[in-house]
């Protein structure tokens, strides 16, 4: 890192309004502590001298505490490095189409997602019966599945009144997909859905970066295949 950097960084930091704010409450308050702890103290004669150093010592206390709380929290490499890169068991991310794995997708789902009716299981299964490629499981080294992402590739007509929010996911049927052979016509295809378990832990953000990937990696080969010049829904 050079030193451009570093004074960047810095600069970044205590311009930041959290920094300010911080600096500015911790002041204050150091201000009033020192001030207290004078006050109480008969022996310690008030003079400009000690009343400089006070105000020195809370700036010191002041800035070195905010520095501390609101200087952003750089997540390890281990969080954003692809599986390919990291030591250890590996993961999988891979296409499945049996129906045990779109009831655990279901029960990530309606954790990750309380209050959102999941799809149901004949329905989803259905439609992997026409394009096996829909849906993508990330499984940890034991087998069990930590993530999920999935992409529909859809009749143009639908996905038109899908962008318009004339209907919803729930109103997809299987006459809306389309196989692999004719999704090579698809011009926009919809991410359905993605989540992973326990994102609040690091394990749980570590997975969420691989599926992130896995996603990227996706895209990339399924959008080459069909020509898609989008997906929806747009970031």
């Amino acid at each position: 890192m050079g030193m451009a950097t570093v004074v960047r960084y810095v600069v970044s930091v205590i311009t930041s309004k959290r920094f300010v704010l911080t600096a500015l409450a911790m002041f204050a308050a150091s201000i009033g502590v020192l001030s207290g702890i004078v006050q109480i103290l008969p022996t310690i004669e008030i003079s400009a001298r000690l009343s400089v150093g006070i105000i020195a010592l809370a700036i010191l206390f002041a800035v070195v505490y905010a520095w501390f709380t609101a200087k952003p929290i750089q997540l390890p490499a281990d969080d954003v490095l692809p599986e390919d890169c990291l030591p250890g068991e590996r993961f999988v991310a891979t296409c499945v189409h049996d129906r045990r794995a779109v009831q655990l997708v279901n029960d990530l789902a309606a954790a990750v997602y309380p209050g959102v009716r999941p799809l149901p299981l004949d329905r989803y299964e259905q439609w992997l019966m026409i394009n096996p490629h829909l849906l993508t499981c990330l499984f940890d080294p034991r087998g069990r599945v930590v993530g999920y992402f999935d992409v529909f590739p859809l009749r143009q007509d639908f996905m038109q009144m899908l962008v318009e929010g004339v209907c919803g996911e729930q109103d997809i049927r299987r006459e809306h997909i389309m196989t692999p052979q004719h999704a090579a016509a698809a011009g926009r295809i919809y991410l359905g859905g993605i989540a992973v378990a326990g994102h609040e832990r690091p394990e749980g953000r570590r997975h969420a970066s691989m599926l992130v990937w896995a996603l990227a990696r996706y895209l990339q080969y399924f959008t080459h295949r069909l020509r898609c010049e989008n997906w929806w829904p747009r970031q």
